[in-house]
Protein backbone atom coordinates (compact mmCIF):
# COMPACT_ATOMS: atom_id res chain seq x y z
CA UNK A 1 0.00 0.00 0.00
CA UNK A 2 1.07 3.86 -0.56
CA UNK A 3 2.72 5.56 1.96
CA UNK A 4 0.17 8.06 1.58
CA UNK A 5 -3.15 6.49 1.10
CA UNK A 6 -6.16 7.19 3.38
CA UNK A 7 -7.75 3.54 2.25
CA UNK A 8 -7.45 -0.04 1.80
CA UNK A 9 -7.15 -1.16 -1.48
CA UNK A 10 -10.33 -2.69 -2.74
CA UNK A 11 -9.38 -6.05 -4.38
CA UNK A 12 -11.24 -7.74 -7.40
CA UNK A 13 -12.70 -6.81 -10.31
CA UNK A 14 -14.70 -3.95 -10.44
CA UNK A 15 -17.97 -3.52 -13.11
CA UNK A 16 -18.67 -0.18 -14.56
CA UNK A 17 -21.87 0.46 -15.84
CA UNK A 18 -22.70 2.92 -18.32
CA UNK A 19 -26.20 4.39 -19.68
CA UNK A 20 -25.35 4.55 -22.86
CA UNK A 21 -23.44 2.84 -25.50
CA UNK A 22 -22.06 5.39 -27.91
CA UNK A 23 -19.28 7.49 -28.74
CA UNK A 24 -18.42 8.65 -25.49
CA UNK A 25 -18.65 5.13 -23.66
CA UNK A 26 -17.02 3.45 -26.18
CA UNK A 27 -13.99 5.47 -26.46
CA UNK A 28 -13.94 4.88 -22.97
CA UNK A 29 -14.07 1.04 -23.25
CA UNK A 30 -11.56 1.07 -26.47
CA UNK A 31 -9.26 3.29 -24.69
CA UNK A 32 -8.64 0.99 -21.39
CA UNK A 33 -8.33 -2.28 -23.37
CA UNK A 34 -5.99 -0.89 -25.71
CA UNK A 35 -3.87 0.13 -22.63
CA UNK A 36 -4.28 -2.75 -21.57
CA UNK A 37 -3.16 -4.27 -24.34
CA UNK A 38 -0.21 -2.39 -24.56
CA UNK A 39 -1.37 -0.74 -27.87
CA UNK A 40 -1.54 2.90 -26.78
CA UNK A 41 -0.55 4.87 -23.64
CA UNK A 42 -3.33 6.44 -21.34
CA UNK A 43 -2.91 9.67 -22.35
CA UNK A 44 -5.32 12.36 -20.70
CA UNK A 45 -6.07 10.08 -18.21
CA UNK A 46 -5.57 12.05 -14.75
CA UNK A 47 -5.50 8.76 -12.82
CA UNK A 48 -2.60 7.47 -14.76
CA UNK A 49 -0.66 9.85 -16.11
CA UNK A 50 -1.07 12.86 -13.61
CA UNK A 51 1.10 14.07 -10.53
CA UNK A 52 0.47 15.74 -7.27
CA UNK A 53 2.52 18.34 -5.70
CA UNK A 54 3.26 17.07 -1.59
CA UNK A 55 4.86 19.58 0.46
CA UNK A 56 6.97 22.62 -0.85
CA UNK A 57 7.86 22.53 -4.30
CA UNK A 58 11.22 22.85 -2.63
CA UNK A 59 11.02 19.02 -1.19
CA UNK A 60 9.95 18.07 -5.18
CA UNK A 61 7.90 15.70 -3.54
CA UNK A 62 5.14 14.77 -7.42
CA UNK A 63 4.23 11.23 -7.03
CA UNK A 64 2.04 9.84 -9.23
CA UNK A 65 -1.80 9.97 -8.29
CA UNK A 66 -1.77 6.14 -8.82
CA UNK A 67 0.68 5.83 -6.31
CA UNK A 68 -0.79 8.07 -3.78
CA UNK A 69 -3.83 6.70 -3.52
CA UNK A 70 -5.05 3.19 -3.64
CA UNK A 71 -7.08 3.26 -7.41
CA UNK A 72 -8.51 0.17 -9.03
CA UNK A 73 -5.93 -1.34 -11.59
CA UNK A 74 -7.01 -1.02 -15.79
CA UNK A 75 -6.77 -4.85 -15.15
CA UNK A 76 -9.56 -5.53 -12.65
CA UNK A 77 -11.71 -3.37 -14.99
CA UNK A 78 -15.60 -4.81 -16.44
CA UNK A 79 -18.09 -3.29 -18.48
CA UNK A 80 -21.70 -2.97 -18.53
CA UNK A 81 -24.15 -0.76 -20.57
CA UNK A 82 -28.45 -0.02 -21.39
CA UNK A 83 -28.84 1.36 -24.65
CA UNK A 84 -31.74 1.70 -26.82
CA UNK A 85 -29.84 0.01 -30.25
CA UNK A 86 -28.63 -3.58 -29.59
CA UNK A 87 -25.85 -2.96 -31.43
CA UNK A 88 -22.60 -4.16 -29.24
CA UNK A 89 -19.44 -1.82 -28.30
CA UNK A 90 -17.34 -2.30 -31.60
CA UNK A 91 -20.63 -1.90 -33.82
CA UNK A 92 -21.51 1.10 -31.69
CA UNK A 93 -17.90 2.55 -31.88
CA UNK A 94 -17.37 2.36 -35.39
CA UNK A 95 -21.21 3.83 -36.09
CA UNK A 96 -20.19 7.14 -33.60
CA UNK A 97 -17.00 7.17 -35.82
CA UNK A 98 -14.38 8.56 -33.17
CA UNK A 99 -11.76 6.73 -33.73
CA UNK A 100 -10.26 4.88 -36.40
CA UNK A 101 -10.03 1.87 -37.77
CA UNK A 102 -6.61 0.76 -36.74
CA UNK A 103 -7.25 2.08 -33.05
CA UNK A 104 -10.25 -0.20 -32.93
CA UNK A 105 -8.59 -3.21 -34.93
CA UNK A 106 -6.86 -4.28 -32.01
CA UNK A 107 -9.73 -4.17 -29.74
CA UNK A 108 -12.71 -5.28 -32.01
CA UNK A 109 -12.78 -8.68 -30.36
CA UNK A 110 -12.91 -7.64 -26.55
CA UNK A 111 -15.44 -4.78 -27.39
CA UNK A 112 -17.49 -7.54 -29.89
CA UNK A 113 -18.52 -8.84 -26.40
CA UNK A 114 -19.93 -5.95 -24.66
CA UNK A 115 -23.49 -6.04 -25.69
CA UNK A 116 -26.02 -3.71 -24.09
CA UNK A 117 -29.04 -4.64 -21.67
CA UNK A 118 -32.07 -3.29 -22.81
CA UNK A 119 -32.47 -0.09 -21.79
CA UNK A 120 -35.27 2.10 -19.45
CA UNK A 121 -36.23 4.12 -21.88
CA UNK A 122 -39.22 6.77 -21.91
CA UNK A 123 -38.85 9.03 -25.32
CA UNK A 124 -41.54 11.65 -23.59
CA UNK A 125 -37.78 12.71 -22.05
CA UNK A 126 -36.00 12.24 -25.57
CA UNK A 127 -37.96 13.08 -28.05
CA UNK A 128 -35.67 12.14 -31.15
CA UNK A 129 -34.57 9.13 -30.35
CA UNK A 130 -35.97 5.79 -30.35
CA UNK A 131 -34.65 2.19 -30.86
CA UNK A 132 -35.89 -1.33 -30.42
CA UNK A 133 -33.94 -2.29 -27.30
CA UNK A 134 -36.11 -1.33 -25.12
CA UNK A 135 -37.43 -2.86 -21.71
CA UNK A 136 -41.53 -3.24 -21.31
CA UNK A 137 -43.41 -2.85 -17.83
CA UNK A 138 -46.21 -1.98 -16.69
CA UNK A 139 -44.74 1.20 -14.48
CA UNK A 140 -41.68 2.33 -13.16
CA UNK A 141 -41.28 0.66 -10.33
CA UNK A 142 -41.10 -2.57 -12.41
CA UNK A 143 -38.41 -0.85 -14.75
CA UNK A 144 -36.31 0.00 -11.46
CA UNK A 145 -36.67 -3.70 -10.43
CA UNK A 146 -35.06 -4.79 -13.77
CA UNK A 147 -32.42 -2.42 -13.78
CA UNK A 148 -31.48 -3.88 -10.56
CA UNK A 149 -31.75 -7.39 -11.92
CA UNK A 150 -29.40 -6.28 -14.77
CA UNK A 151 -26.45 -4.83 -12.39
CA UNK A 152 -26.70 -8.65 -10.45
CA UNK A 153 -26.61 -10.53 -13.58
CA UNK A 154 -23.64 -8.81 -15.18
CA UNK A 155 -22.02 -8.60 -12.23
CA UNK A 156 -22.50 -12.63 -12.26
CA UNK A 157 -21.55 -12.83 -15.85
CA UNK A 158 -17.77 -11.09 -15.38
CA UNK A 159 -17.41 -12.44 -11.95
CA UNK A 160 -17.21 -8.57 -10.71
CA UNK A 161 -17.27 -8.09 -6.97
CA UNK A 162 -17.82 -4.52 -6.72
CA UNK A 163 -19.51 -1.78 -9.12
CA UNK A 164 -19.41 1.54 -10.24
CA UNK A 165 -22.00 3.43 -12.44
CA UNK A 166 -20.16 6.36 -15.01
CA UNK A 167 -23.16 9.15 -15.55
CA UNK A 168 -22.97 12.10 -17.39
CA UNK A 169 -25.34 14.03 -19.81
CA UNK A 170 -27.31 16.69 -20.03
CA UNK A 171 -31.28 16.54 -18.54
CA UNK A 172 -33.54 19.32 -18.97
CA UNK A 173 -35.91 17.59 -18.02
CA UNK A 174 -35.34 16.85 -14.44
CA UNK A 175 -36.35 20.08 -12.91
CA UNK A 176 -38.90 21.51 -10.33
CA UNK A 177 -39.66 18.21 -7.56
CA UNK A 178 -37.32 15.28 -9.38
CA UNK A 179 -34.67 17.71 -8.30
CA UNK A 180 -35.14 16.74 -4.36
CA UNK A 181 -33.23 14.30 -3.04
CA UNK A 182 -32.70 10.28 -3.87
CA UNK A 183 -34.86 9.39 -0.77
CA UNK A 184 -37.51 11.04 -1.99
CA UNK A 185 -37.08 10.12 -5.96
CA UNK A 186 -38.15 6.72 -5.17
CA UNK A 187 -41.40 5.82 -3.37
CA UNK A 188 -41.96 1.39 -3.02
CA UNK A 189 -45.25 2.12 -2.42
CA UNK A 190 -46.10 3.56 -5.91
CA UNK A 191 -45.44 3.47 -9.37
CA UNK A 192 -43.67 6.87 -9.75
CA UNK A 193 -44.82 6.70 -13.70
CA UNK A 194 -43.60 10.56 -13.51
CA UNK A 195 -40.38 9.86 -12.91
CA UNK A 196 -37.67 10.28 -15.73
CA UNK A 197 -35.34 6.95 -16.38
CA UNK A 198 -32.04 8.73 -15.71
CA UNK A 199 -33.39 8.88 -11.84
CA UNK A 200 -34.58 5.14 -11.80
CA UNK A 201 -30.83 4.29 -12.70
CA UNK A 202 -29.17 6.33 -10.16
CA UNK A 203 -31.73 5.44 -7.66
CA UNK A 204 -31.78 1.77 -8.39
CA UNK A 205 -27.94 2.26 -8.34
CA UNK A 206 -27.87 3.67 -4.85
CA UNK A 207 -30.00 0.41 -3.72
CA UNK A 208 -27.82 -1.62 -5.48
CA UNK A 209 -24.59 -0.74 -3.49
CA UNK A 210 -23.36 0.87 -6.88
CA UNK A 211 -21.19 3.90 -6.76
CA UNK A 212 -21.86 6.81 -8.64
CA UNK A 213 -18.64 8.96 -11.24
CA UNK A 214 -19.79 12.00 -13.19
CA UNK A 215 -22.84 14.68 -13.48
CA UNK A 216 -26.04 14.89 -14.79
CA UNK A 217 -26.82 17.99 -15.77
CA UNK A 218 -29.95 20.27 -15.59
CA UNK A 219 -30.71 22.52 -18.59
CA UNK A 220 -26.78 23.11 -19.36
CA UNK A 221 -24.11 23.85 -16.89
CA UNK A 222 -25.77 22.93 -13.07
CA UNK A 223 -26.14 19.57 -11.87
CA UNK A 224 -28.97 17.72 -11.30
CA UNK A 225 -29.45 18.43 -6.80
CA UNK A 226 -31.32 15.38 -6.80
CA UNK A 227 -28.37 13.19 -8.16
CA UNK A 228 -25.51 15.83 -6.20
CA UNK A 229 -27.26 14.65 -2.96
Amino acid sequence: MSAFATTPADSGKLLVLTPGLGAVSTTFMAGVEAVRRGLAAPIGSLSQMQTIRIGPRSEGRNPFIRDLMDLAPLESLEFGAWDVFPDNAYEAAVRANVLRPEHLSGVKEYLSTIKPMAAAFDQKYVKRLDGPNVKKAANKFELAEMLRADIRNRMAEVGAERKHLAVHGASPCVKGGHQRGLAHVFSQSRPQNGRPPMLLRCTRRCQSGCRTAGKLHSGGSQPCKGIQR
